[in-house]
């Protein structure tokens, strides 16, 4: 199975960092740092993800974790990405910065469009990418 992992997945390196773009653009009020993780448990083969969203300071706004049942790495990689989207797009967070370690969901994301999407998690990343209104997205390879 390892073999047909993509490299960003079979390193173990599976955690998303969201930052708005306040340090870019200085108008902006906020600093938000969101940060994602999810495992699988190699015996059960049962899929986690959790996240935790904090202010500029580096202080604690909400947490949560999710019990995703049989998936792939890939898949809990999906599930990060749009849970985050969805915590963003709830906290009414406009101008969001997306960085993952995993270039293989990027790529996906990007290579396709809402209307050539077979994916009911894309297309749904998508609509939330639509409503947050300013984003980017680049990949963030951690100390590897």
């Amino acid at each position: 199975m390892k073999e047909v992992m993509s490299d960003c997945i079979s390193r173990g390196h599976c955690s998303f960092l969201w930052r708005a773009f306040s340090k870019v653009w200085p108008l902006l009020q906020e600093n938000l740092l969101r940060s994602i993780d999810g495992a699988i448990h190699v015996g059960y083969g049962i899929a986690t993800a959790g996240g935790v969203l904090l202010n500029r300071k580096g202080e604690w706004i909400m947490g949560y974790n999710s019990l995703l049942g049989e998936c792939s790495m890939f898949d809990i990689e999906l599930w990060g990405i749009f849970d985050g989207l969805t915590l963003i797009q709830d906290n009414q967070f406009a101008k969001v910065m997306i960085q993952t370690d995993c270039l293989e969901a990027i790529k996906t994301i990007q290579a396709t469009s809402f209307n050539d999407s077979n994916s009911t998690r894309i297309r749904r990343i998508y609509h939330c990418l639509a409503n947050i209104g300013v984003w980017g997205m680049q990949v963030h390879v951690q100390g590897v």
